[in-house]
């Protein structure tokens, strides 16, 4: 029983070591049964970039075929000379080449053993062409997963075959974008940004930023414009602020402005879906060499047609390549949006060191408050009340007030209501275009009022803040 029991344990050690051997076989040399290595120091090719004037790559039925230029400034692909390449994409590939290390060498390799390497019918082969007219072949063949290693061979001496890592071959398993020069946009700083145009067949939309706040406002704490309309308008829409959130938005897609990977050669093929009508122009301040000039410069995106996951295809004016927009889904909500959607929610964004004076005007009762500003310290004040507070709660409410929907999107509300106006407020400013601005809150329906500022009038707040800013002054004239 005992020598049974170690003829079968002897049996075991001899399957593991014949799998052992049918794993690390082709590491071995298979003359006289000796195991040649290497060094992991030295290398495996010697690829003198100064001569260098020709590369091809060849992937199975694939080919790529590069070549300097005749002033052997840039490399021109044989398909498409027009086709901008970058010429650090070859300086990799040479240098992947010349840093190449084997852990393994194999002499006396015979010819079986190059077609069980896969050397015979490569997955790779790579010529380098020299301005002395001579040549420089590999071929790269299968993957040992026993080591992780993929066989390398001169072509000019099969005989001996060397095991690289995965990184030679990775620097070699490439499609033309990956050598494509892809354009790189402007670096805008905030500081530099002027606007956004945003054209289509039918639809024009003009964004427009005013770094420290638009004059022509009753406030300075917008920063970003827009209006909208139709191309063939001859008189320009007003501009309206932009919804503080989409601002921040469009103010980061400017100045992180990119494209994703080279996804297209030319900008002509139907499939991607370009005309000359649709755009987005960016526009900018740019110096000028050393003067510190600003000088205002475009700079022009063409829209093609989205792809299924939603990403825009896009050139430029000056390039046929093709890109995907990065952000896209970003910029398709800003520039197609309903106008409503833009708008911000809240009914006014005051600078009280631009107001004089507010009225109000509510269920019969007048209240006047007076505001000073001290220094940038704004301290209100009212013959009606001397409760400070109240009065700051008064002023806070009417800041806080949110439109909570829109007269184009309400729904399923009872509308036939008396249009009963229920609140005026008069302002009266020190600063800017504006000498006063008059908020009328009217009621529209079971639940919502209907605001009236300056250009806006058709945001909704609910019935019950309104009630409550009546509330407020109702209190503050009691005591008058």
């Amino acid at each position: 029983m005992k020598k049974l029991k170690t003829i079968i344990i002897m049996l075991l050690l001899l399957v593991v070591l014949i799998i052992v051997y049918l794993f690390a076989s082709p590491l071995w040399r298979e003359n006289e049964g000796e195991v040649t290595t290497e060094a992991p120091g030295d290398t495996i090719a010697a690829i003198d970039h100064k001569l260098l004037v020709g590369l091809e790559i060849t992937a199975g039925d694939k080919k790529l075929s590069f070549s300097l230029n005749d002033t052997s400034t840039a490399w021109v692909w044989s398909e498409n000379g027009e086709v901008p390449l970058d010429n650090v994409a070859f300086a990799t590939i040479v240098t992947e080449f010349n840093e190449a290390k084997s852990s393994f060498k194999l002499d006396g390799v015979t010819e079986k053993q190059i077609a069980e390497y896969g050397l015979s019918e490569p997955s790779f082969i790579v010529r380098f062409s020299f301005s002395d007219d001579s040549e420089k072949e590999y071929r790269i063949g299968n993957f040992n997963s026993f080591n992780s290693l993929y066989y390398l061979a001169d072509a000019a001496d099969m005989s001996t075959v060397y095991m690289v890592n995965s990184a030679l071959k990775e620097s070699i398993d490439l499609e033309i974008y990956d050598f494509v020069l892809e354009e790189t946009p402007p670096a805008i700083t905030e500081g530099k940004i002027v606007g956004v145009d945003y054209l289509d067949a039918s639809e024009y939309r003009d964004y427009v930023f005013y770094p420290s706040g638009n004059n022509k406002d009753y406030t300075d704490k917008y920063n970003w414009y827009y209006r909208t309309g139709l191309t063939q308008m001859s008189i320009l829409p007003p501009e309206l602020p932009l919804d503080g959130s989409m601002a921040d938005t469009l103010t980061e897609l400017i100045t992180e402005l990119s494209f994703e990977k080279c996804v297209g050669l030319d900008d002509s093929d139907e499939k991607y879906g370009f005309s000359d009508s649709k755009k987005i122009i960016v526009r900018y301040n740019a110096d000028e060499g050393e003067t510190g000039v600003l000088t205002e410069k475009k700079y022009v995106i063409y829209l093609g047609a989205q792809t299924e996951s939603g990403e825009i295809y896009v050139h430029t004016e000056d390039s046929k390549l093709v890109y995907l927009l990065s952000s896209s889904d970003e910029w398709i909500e800003i520039l197609t949006s309903d106008k409503e959607k833009l708008l911000p929610d809240e009914i006014w964004l005051p600078n009280y060191e631009r107001v004089d004076s507010l009225i109000f005007k509510a269920a019969g009762n007048t209240l006047t408050v007076n505001v000073k500003n001290t220094d940038g310290k704004i301290t209100y004040s009212s013959t009606a009340s001397d409760e400070s507070d109240a009065i700051a709660a008064l002023i806070t409410k009417l800041d806080d007030l949110k439109a909570t929907s829109n007269v184009a999107y309400l729904k399923d509300e009872d509308t036939a209501v008396e249009k009963e106006l229920l609140l005026a407020v008069k302002i009266a400013f020190n600063a800017g275009e504006y000498s006063d601005l008059e908020m009328e809150i009217t009621r529209y329906s079971r639940n919502y009022c209907l605001v009236k500022f300056g250009l806006r009038n058709d945001q909704l707040i609910t019935l019950e803040d309104a009630e409550a800013l009546i509330g407020l002054i109702t209190e503050l004239t009691k005591a008058d």
